[in-house]
């Protein structure tokens, strides 16, 4: 399951490819879900949660980004590097797209 994961964001990432990380977010939902055929979710690395919300961020599909850190926020997770990686990428998230709506940006 990771590799096939691993595949589609590499294909994602480097040429961009909607489709390949589209494809990368429903094995993972579907693993998540206890759905998949590839692979239990014992075997799935959290890691790929992290990957997969920054690919979807990167690309401009910030609700799948959303859920990738949903569902890795509410599972057991290492703490490692994809843990501040995570919290970037929410950080990331809620970002105001402009200056000119920083009275939205609130610590709250």
């Amino acid at each position: 399951m990771d590799l096939a994961v691993g595949e589609r964001l590499r294909a994602a990432s480097s040429r961009r490819d909607v489709q390949a990380l589209k494809s990368a977010y429903e094995l993972i939902k579907s693993a998540s879900q206890g759905k998949s055929p590839l692979d239990s979710l014992d075997n799935f690395s959290t890691d790929l949660y992290v990957l997969c919300a920054e690919q979807a961020f990167e690309l401009g599909y910030v609700e799948i980004s959303r859920d990738c850190l949903q569902m890795y926020f509410e599972g057991r997770f290492p703490v490692n590097q994809f843990l501040g990686r995570a919290y970037l990428c929410q950080g990331q998230l809620h970002t105001p797209l402009s200056t000119d709506n920083l009275a939205k940006f609130s610590c709250n």
